[in-house]
């Protein structure tokens, strides 16, 4: 086998038996060592059946299979109006339900802050839905 670091450049042919043994190593190596495991394994089920194999076998190529293209059938993605501006847009994603994620998980934030740190921050007050949505 020659070395690559000679000339990065040179083509190698591994056809035929070179192929098959790179490095020592051959295809019936691997053969011989998954049967090790398969059979030493501890969790082995005796009475479990083996998964059917496939009744076609697909050949390999190096391009692969030309797949036919689908024609999208409908308008994917979000729908916004012709006539919208930046906050109809960031209202479709920041809806209601997100909103009041967020007051949620901030008020209890604070409650979780002010109980760790013992401390009564200008006496707080929670967070209500109508403060984060101010115009």
């Amino acid at each position: 086998m020659s070395n690559l670091e000679d000339n990065d450049s040179e083509d190698i042919d591994i056809s035929g038996d070179e192929a098959d043994e790179v490095d020592g190593y051959t295809s019936s190596d691997e053969t011989e060592g998954e049967s090790e495991y398969e059979e030493s394994g501890e969790d082995t089920n005796d009475e479990t059946e083996p998964e059917p194999e496939p009744d076609f076998e697909m050949p390999w190529t190096q391009n692969g299979i030309p797949r036919p293209a689908f024609p999208f059938t409908s308008n994917s993605g979000v729908q916004v109006p012709a006539k919208s501006n930046p906050l109809d847009i960031f209202e479709i994603f920041f809806d209601e339900s997100l909103i009041n994620l967020i007051v949620e998980e901030t008020n209890r934030f604070a409650i979780q802050y002010i109980i760790k740190n013992g401390e009564n921050i200008r006496q707080s007050t929670p967070m209500e839905r109508n403060e984060y949505q101010r115009n």
